[in-house]
């Protein structure tokens, strides 16, 4: 990309996952989504990542 003239400001690694686990009750997406809030919160962590899918519905569902 500096070849090109970009100017590279910012680059990380990223964890892609090879296979996903679908979310598909009200139940299990609430636990998951506390548990990753959970884990956001702590000071010693820099990032969360997931392997998990679920529908933009049951992710608002949990929300409340």
């Amino acid at each position: 990309m500096k070849q090109k003239s970009f100017a590279v400001l910012q680059s990380e690694n990223r964890w892609i996952p090879s296979n996903t686990v679908e979310i598909d009750t009200p139940e299990k997406a609430l636990s998951l989504l506390k548990l990753m809030d959970a884990l956001e919160d702590l000071d010693d962590v820099q990032s969360v990542t997931a392997n998990f899918e679920m529908t933009d519905e049951l992710m608002s569902l949990s929300m409340v």
